[in-house]
């Protein structure tokens, strides 16, 4: 188990796959991260000035002007909307600019972690010149200011909508994927993604699942569809009707999950009980993180509830910050966990970082 706060021997001790971090940080990473601090500096130091300027100069000339003229408070807070409105339009460009250097930044610290285990990553981000070619940037404030997850994106993993037909997700009108992992782990091709489904919008909005996704091959053969969801998640059962619960001689099991199955004797086949204890344990180190999975056509499809991972930490504190670096390994092992502890032969509880 990592302490609260790991250091980089600590992190490369945890597993064979990172016993090389703290070469490739001091070799590679610390000094490419050394060289965009100064670019760092100078962009948050542009838009804060900006800020601070344009607040002096616009926005409170404004709000005294309309307390003056009205001695309405309303007219002066209406005011002080409009002259926020126009430090947010002017100060885009910098903040764009900003965005992009952290988009950059995770793009170099995550694509470089996913080396030692061979994996490939993708940010799922458009660049500011793909904006730039549909609108111009500040014409386009919000896309640009955000570089967003284009809501109308195709799931890289497939996962969401195999989940959504076996009754395994809500409804959501709302959908957004960042950091797609994929590779091969111990033999088995995955692709993982960072998720958030959600319902509604403003402060009505419900959050689906906020957290990972993953579709990988199952390395055993077996008949049917399995479903796999927690306690209190099974309200969808209805849609379940061509299923039959399959019953498992474990009563912290049954507290906590419920199986659904078309063939009994398979059901029971891929959840054996160490295969059980390894649900459990994921299940306690995610808190209840709503595990939802799915057998199906020689594959694993799961959703788990894990919240935003893979991030490399803002532009407001150093980039050669060594925890950029560690944290970001640390959700790549708690992957591997994830993975493994579905497909590999073995497998130990200890192993959740």
């Amino acid at each position: 188990m990592l302490s609260s706060k790991p250091d980089l021997q600590e992190i490369a001790r945890s597993r064979p796959e990172f016993a090389e971090a703290p070469r490739v940080w001091h070799t590679y990473l610390k000094p490419e991260l050394e060289a965009r601090e100064q670019d760092r500096r100078a962009a948050i130091h542009k838009a804060t000035l900006l800020t601070w300027t344009i607040s002096a100069v616009i926005i409170l000339p404004l709000v005294f002007v309309a307390i003056a003229l009205t001695h309405n408070e309303y007219a002066a807070m209406a005011a002080g909307y409009v002259g926020f409105l126009i430090a947010r339009y002017a100060t885009s460009s910098l903040r764009a600019h900003e965005q992009r250097l952290h988009t950059q930044i995770k793009e170099l610290i995550v694509g470089t972690a996913c080396l030692p285990l061979g994996f490939d990553y993708d940010p799922m981000r458009d660049t500011l010149e793909d904006l730039g070619n549909k609108k111009t940037l500040l014409a386009n404030y919000d896309d640009a200011l955000r570089v967003d997850y284009m809501t109308d994106q195709d799931d890289p993993t497939g996962a969401v909508w195999r989940l959504r037909d076996a009754a395994l997700l809500d409804y959501f009108d709302s959908r957004r994927f960042e950091d797609h992992v994929s590779g091969e782990r111990s033999g088995v091709r995955f692709d993982a993604v960072d998720a958030r489904l959600t319902t509604g919008s403003g402060s009505h909005t419900t959050n689906i699942l906020s957290g990972l996704l993953v579709h990988a091959e199952y390395p055993v053969p077996f008949e049917g569809r399995t479903i796999l969801m927690r306690r209190g998640t099974d309200h969808m059962r209805d849609q379940l009707k061509d299923l039959q619960r399959v019953r498992l001689v474990s009563p912290e099991w049954e507290s906590k999950f419920s199986v659904w199955g078309t063939d009994q004797v398979a059901a029971r086949a891929l959840l054996t009980p160490d295969r059980m204890e390894r649900i459990l344990a994921l299940e306690d180190h995610f808190e209840g993180g709503k595990l939802r999975v799915l057998f199906e056509d020689g594959h694993l499809t799961l959703a788990l509830n894990t919240g935003n991972l893979f991030e490399a930490g803002g532009t407001m504190k150093r980039l050669a910050d060594p925890s950029r670096f560690i944290y970001t390994l640390h959700h790549l092992g708690l992957l591997c966990d994830v993975i493994d502890g579905f497909t590999a032969r073995e497998w130990a509880s200890q192993k959740l970082q």
